[in-house]
């Protein structure tokens, strides 16, 4: 039985807004971009598979490699993006940054409610493993 306490502060939710709000401005300015030339063209300007429509493009997205890439899931958000928008860069990046911004906001409550509920303190927790390690 260890007689450590547990350290654990309530995780800081009211910082979450600051946190989604640095992480927009950061990506703000892709939103004036228009398609960049890595893998736009390949993948989305020029792809005619994107363009079928019905089961033959679903077929296609769950069954082929482009660029060597399997990424079914990224072709039906782009067939979804395309089409709701059409080929619209702006349209693909504030997506982008859309899902950017949930994502940041999952990892942040997954982390704080792991925190904060189960009582667990990860810093406090490997300050602790390091004391033990340095009485020994």
């Amino acid at each position: 039985m260890s007689n450590r306490k547990s350290v654990s502060a309530p995780w800081p939710a009211f910082l979450l807004p600051g946190v989604l709000l640095a992480v927009f401005v950061v990506y703000l300015p892709a939103l004036s971009n228009g398609f960049v030339n890595w893998e736009d063209g390949n993948l989305i300007l020029w792809n005619d598979d994107m363009r079928m429509g019905g089961w033959p493009r679903l077929k296609w997205m769950f069954t082929s490699f482009r660029n060597l890439s399997y990424q079914p899931l990224a072709w039906l958000f782009w067939a979804a993006l395309q089409g709701v928008w059409g080929l619209s860069a702006p349209a693909y990046h504030a997506a982008s940054l859309s899902l950017h911004l949930a994502a940041v906001a999952g990892v942040y409550l997954l982390y704080g409610g792991l925190n904060s509920a189960s009582g667990v303190d990860a810093v406090g927790d490997w300050r602790a493993v390091r004391q033990h390690v340095d009485q020994e």
